[in-house]
């Protein structure tokens, strides 16, 4: 006959066993203070799952991976809290890949392909400063993100732009030297706004020339085609403009998101990681 402390005991393991094993939503905190709920039914995380549905579908990620990302501000995650203040929230890539295994954040603010002359500053962690500082991490990898372009544009010359693409080119080799297996994928930068409006596309950065004498959708083209190349897997966020990222005030400048875009931006990108989208 079991005494009452073994009675005890099976009752808190097969208690612990369903914590374990059952979905559990997300809930995060969005950039204006507000608690964001994510409903069950759009992402769930389980022991061994990242479960992202989209109406009857659902598409899953085994929490198993190993994930680097390479990235600029907000692959970081830059955005500001309640009172405006500069803050590192959950980036769109943190939002997805922090149940994994294990999940490297190499977001640099002011990063890109090359370095960057951000005002009296260089920014010398560029891409190639961090795959060289970093070839362990990418040997294990499982999957490894991409995400430059916003800083070649707000900084580089045409020249050094055009020196930049063949510079991509270079990186890319040295990556799928050190793991051609990974999962490789890059995302093409989403758009920035120039007012506090929502105002006609032909007034934004991915169609204007600035600054230097070329658009941001010039940088996105050649470093897509570059991606092409290599076989990489592209997201382009700039074509989901109008469906995600839609008005000024969802981003905090303009160019970074606020916490609550940046949930959006997790959410598709999960559901496009697992073929939902």
């Amino acid at each position: 006959m079991r005494s009452k402390f073994d009675i005890l005991k099976i009752t808190l393991a097969l208690t612990i066993g369903v914590i374990i094993a059952w979905p559990i939503p997300t809930t995060v905190q969005s950039g204006k203070g507000k608690r964001n709920e994510i409903a069950a039914r759009t992402i769930n995380v389980s022991k061994n799952y990242v479960s992202f549905s989209k109406g009857t579908q659902v598409g899953r990620l085994s929490r198993h991976l190993k994930v680097v990302s390479f990235g600029d501000s907000i692959t970081k995650g830059k955005t500001a809290d309640v009172n405006g203040n500069p803050i590192v929230g959950v980036s769109y890539v943190r939002y997805v890949f922090q149940y994994e295994k294990v999940f490297t954040d190499l977001g640099v603010s002011g990063s890109g392909v090359l370095p960057i002359p951000a005002g009296n500053n260089i920014i010398y962690q560029n891409l190639g400063y961090q795959i060289s500082k970093h070839p362990n991490l990418i040997k294990s990898a499982n999957i490894i993100t991409i995400a430059y372009g916003t800083n070649e544009y707000r900084y580089l010359s045409g020249k050094l732009q055009k020196q930049a693409v063949k510079v991509l080119d270079q990186d890319l080799t040295h990556i799928q030297a050190l793991n051609p297996n990974a999962r490789l994928i890059a995302m093409l930068p989403l758009e920035r706004w120039v007012t506090k409006k929502h105002i006609p596309a032909l007034k934004t950065h991915y169609r204007i020339s600035k600054h230097h004498g070329y658009s941001l959708n010039t940088i996105s083209n050649n470093y897509r085609q570059v991606y092409q190349k290599h076989g990489v897997e592209i997201l382009d966020w700039n074509a989901l403009t109008n469906k995600i990222l839609v008005r000024y005030n969802q981003t905090i400048d303009g160019t970074h998101p606020t916490q609550q875009t940046y949930n959006k931006l997790g959410i598709y990108f999960g559901r496009w990681l697992t073929g939902l989208e």
